[in-house]
């Protein structure tokens, strides 16, 4: 039976993810994020992300590519401080951004305020907790 849609009474089966896939979607999002705050080449900030958070290149770009059998938990504990710090920080700008917005938005205007509580709202979950200020 293949997986079905949500609504036709069939149950959805889903796989959970591997640590090693999850530690490859970490690395892509860190790298990511970097090279769009920087302007920069995924390959040019790997080096930058990988010294932040203290680990080896090559060993970023084996876990990107899914070039590991099983990933060692210091490896992967590393990689999800490393991904809690960058939402955090997230988290804060988004914050600031939605402060500087309420400031000037006296008018009443408040598309942008609901904007930026979205990404907010989606950074919280992200980081799994409503309660992390």
């Amino acid at each position: 039976m293949a997986d079905s849609s949500i609504g036709d009474g069939q149950m959805i089966h889903l796989k959970p993810l591997r640590d090693e896939e999850y530690a490859a979607a970490l690395v892509i999002r860190l790298e990511k994020s970097e090279a769009e705050r920087t302007g920069l080449p995924v390959s040019e900030v790997r080096p930058i992300v990988a010294r932040r958070i203290g680990l080896a290149v090559g060993t970023l770009e084996n876990i990107r590519r899914r070039r590991i059998k099983a990933i060692k938990s210091h490896v992967y504990r590393t990689l999800l401080a490393a991904a809690d710090r960058w939402l955090c920080a997230e988290i804060a700008m988004l914050e600031h951004e939605r402060t500087v917005i309420a400031a000037q938005a006296r008018d009443g205007s408040t598309r942008d305020l609901a904007e930026v509580d979205a990404h907010i709202a989606a950074a919280r979950a992200a980081l799994g907790t409503e309660a992390r200020r």
